[in-house]
Parts: C-alpha cells; sequence; structure tokens
C-alpha cells in the first residue's frame, strides 16, 4: 500500500528494517509484497540505524511501533497505521485491543494522522494530509497526544532519576546519593 501511494504521488519510499544484513528473509518479504514499483530497503547498520534514517524522512510510516511514537513525539510527521490484527477473527479482534493507536487510552479509531484500518483508502488519507499540513498546525494537532503516549524529554531525566533514587549507576558514571 504505502509503495503504491508513494509511486502515484511521485514519492521515494524507503524501508527501514529491523534486522541487520544477516537476515535475507526481510529484505525478500518487502521484495515479494511490493514487487516492481519503486523503493529501497535499509537493513539495521547499528543500534541507532533506523532513527537516523527516519530523521531524514520527511514523513515515517509506522505499524504499532514505539519508534513511530517516539517520532511522533519528537515532533515528526507519522502516519500510524495500527491494522496488524485486521485479517484476524472478528469475534477475537474485539477483544484485543492492545494494537490499537494510542492502547491503553480510549482513542478514536481513526484520527488525523493514524487509523486502526490499515486500508489503502486510509493511507492515502493520512498522507493526504501529512503532505500539505503545515509545520505551525501539525505542532497543534499533536500536542494534546504527546504527552499522555510518548513525552519527549531529552536526556530522559525523570527516568534518570528513578535509577538513580534506585541507587543505580548509569553508563555515564552518575551515581545517587541513597
Amino acid at each position: 500500500m504505502v509503495a503504491q501511494y508513494c509511486a502515484s504521488n511521485s514519492l521515494s519510499f524507503t524501508v527501514c528494517g529491523k534486522r541487520d544484513n544477516t537476515k535475507a528473509d526481510e529484505f525478500k518479504f518487502f521484495e515479494e509484497s511490493i514487487g516492481s514499483l519503486p523503493w529501497s530497503f535499509k537493513p539495521r547498520t547499528s543500534t541507532y540505524s533506523t532513527y537516523e534514517i527516519a530523521n531524514a524522512a520527511k514523513i515515517v510510516v509506522s505499524i504499532d511501533s514505539t519508534v513511530g511514537q517516539e517520532f511522533l513525539a519528537r515532533g515528526k510527521r507519522v502516519a500510524l497505521m495500527s491494522g496488524r490484527t485486521q485479517s484476524a477473527d472478528p469475534v477475537g479482534l474485539a477483544q484485543v485491543r492492545d494494537t490499537n493507536f494510542g492502547y491503553p487510552l480510549d482513542l478514536s479509531p481513526t484520527g488525523k494522522f493514524w487509523t486502526n484500518q490499515a486500508t489503502a483508502t486510509e493511507l492515502a488519507r493520512i498522507l493526504d494530509y501529512l503532505e500539505v499540513v503545515t509545520d505551525e498546525e501539525w505542532a497543534t494537532e499533536i500536542a494534546p497526544y504527546n504527552e499522555s503516549l510518548m513525552a519527549y524529554q531529552p536526556g530522559n531525566p525523570v527516568f534518570r532519576k528513578l535509577l538513580l533514587d534506585l541507587g543505580l549507576t548509569l553508563n555515564d558514571g552518575v551515581e545517587s546519593d541513597a
């Protein structure tokens, strides 16, 4: 779906691999799924390579991934497509909510930048919006969600304080007074 949208709208499409070059199955999966449409594949080359690639992108498309929510918290334009369980049994699916965007928050199944129904129509709706929304409008749109989903706190001061208060030594050598 994403490759087709990108091809139809003269956009480049890059898949950020979850695994390194030694896992050819991942590339093969995408190659078979995308077919002859134009795309590129970037395997994971380091702990941060996914972040580096996504940071350079104009728009990030993510499925049920904390990476997508992390980039949303940083203000990046992110299309969140939570639809992995769509093909599952409808009765069982009604009980599985943890793949819905924003879970455990009780959000609408669709929003300007997310959907729980990963269809071509929903993808186009979201990407069309992300293509035209201004930076100011985008910042206003995502502000209500960021604190409750995944707050961006450079340096993780709250988490670091918690670790230090527990008497743990951090990698940078900072120790607590406990």
